[in-house]
């Protein structure tokens, strides 16, 4: 299995999995993501100052798409500048529970140290997602600590 940055090539393979990870987090309701959402991809891939994406993969005979994660910078008073917030982390339901996540937060963590940031932030499930207490172990294991939850609100225009 590689880790590398992700490329135009895998666009599509990286809204399936976001699809997929959203239906999941939804409780088995489709996911329809937005018309703009390869348009992130395609930014993400090509300005990685803002955001990255990292794919994971077999690597032969054909490389087989096993997961992704996408990060992106934000700016906070409380950080004091900037740090990397992971939006999204999917892994194929296949191929879990075989450090793939691990290995996408560490190339993650890499991209914060080539930036110069030292803080690393990810949102949670909300408590009824049927995997919300494998998904807190897994963060915890990998060195985050809880402090607090995340709300959203649409703006209509």
């Amino acid at each position: 299995m590689i880790i590398r940055p992700a490329e135009d090539k895998d666009i599509n393979r990286i809204i399936e999995a976001i699809a997929s990870l959203i239906t999941e987090l939804n409780g088995g309701s489709d996911a329809v993501l937005p018309d703009t959402a390869k348009d992130v991809c395609n930014r993400l891939i090509k300005n990685r100052s803002r955001g990255v994406i990292f794919i994971a993969e077999t690597v032969s005979p054909e490389a087989f798409f096993l997961g992704c994660i996408t990060a992106s910078i934000q700016e906070a008073i409380y950080i004091g500048g900037s740090y990397t917030l992971i939006q999204e982390l999917y892994v194929h339901p296949m191929f879990r529970n075989q450090k793939i996540g691990s290995q996408l937060i560490y190339a993650v963590e890499q991209y914060c140290k080539e930036k110069g940031m030292n803080t690393l932030e990810v949102y949670l499930p909300l408590h009824s997602f049927i995997d919300y207490e494998k998904t807190l172990n897994f963060y915890e294991k990998e060195g985050f600590s809880v402090f607090g939850p995340r709300m959203k609100k649409k703006i209509n225009f």
